[in-house]
């Protein structure tokens, strides 16, 4: 479980991307078989139009779907694509969910391979983030639910005995300087996201609140850890350590190899 995130497919969301471009395909043929149509000039001028737009919108799509792939067998993206990878990736997420159950493909499996794009995405784009500028947002289901300290108000108030991952995360946080935020939902990330102004986000949740963050957060470049589950969702949760420090190097690499030369 711990490796979960970084052992799913890529290929799947991409998969799912393109069944939702080729549907969008045949609605985009469907106009233009309209057009050619015997019609009032009117009707002929609108259609014209909306197919018009649907191809150039595929086109798109399917440049940031290229540019994707890229990304993933090179490891580093093109400026000029950035665009259009947002585009086909977020725009098509919502139609790679519906996909995936029309195939009988459980929704987490597609948020997995999303999360697993996202952070290929992000570790080709993004590196040499200071790591003060740097922020870990978690849950506070990593908390055990017997603990009495309050924690989302401020993560220093965790007594560190070692009995929940939160003692980790604040010793990555000594270790390399980044910042770390508990929080109970979206609205107090977006306020800490806000407060902190982090330039890049280690983010720990399960898949729904991950993909969700991941967009609610642009433009800030988030990596996410997907939480181990031992007692079922929201509830005593934990997180791979070495997988958060994972992450935390991938943003701030070359800058710390340049460091150590000095």
């Amino acid at each position: 479980m711990a490796q979960i995130i970084e052992e799913a497919k890529k290929r799947l969301f991409l998969e799912m991307l393109l069944l939702g471009l080729a549907f969008l395909m045949l609605i985009a043929v469907g106009f233009w078989y309209l057009v050619f149509r015997p019609q009032h000039q009117l009707y002929q001028t609108i259609t014209t139009i909306m197919g018009s737009l649907l191809f150039i919108v595929i086109i798109f799509l399917g440049l940031g779907i290229i540019g994707t792939v890229y990304a993933i067998i090179k490891g580093h993206t093109f400026p000029f694509l950035q665009n259009s990878i947002r585009f086909a990736v977020y725009l098509l997420y919502p139609m790679a969910i519906y996909v995936g159950k029309m195939l009988d493909i459980e929704k987490e499996a597609v948020e997995r391979s999303f999360i697993a794009v996202n952070n290929q995405l992000v570790k080709a784009k993004v590196k040499g983030i200071p790591p003060q500028n740097i922020l870990i947002l978690t849950p506070h289901c990593l908390q055990k639910s017997d603990c009495p300290h309050k924690i989302t108000v401020n993560a220093w108030n965790c007594k560190q005995c070692g009995r929940c991952s939160i003692n980790g995360l604040l010793d990555l946080s000594c270790k390399y300087g980044v910042q770390v935020a508990v929080v109970t939902g979206g609205t107090l990330a977006r306020i800490m996201i806000k407060k902190m102004r982090p330039k890049a986000i280690v983010a720990v949740a399960c898949e729904r609140d991950l993909t969700a963050g991941i967009q609610d957060a642009y433009p800030i470049p988030v990596l996410g850890v997907l939480n181990m589950r031992p007692e079922g969702p929201c509830m005593n949760t934990s997180v791979n350590l070495d997988l958060v420090e994972e992450k935390i190097l991938e943003l701030v690499q070359p800058l710390a190899a340049a460091s150590g030369k000095r």
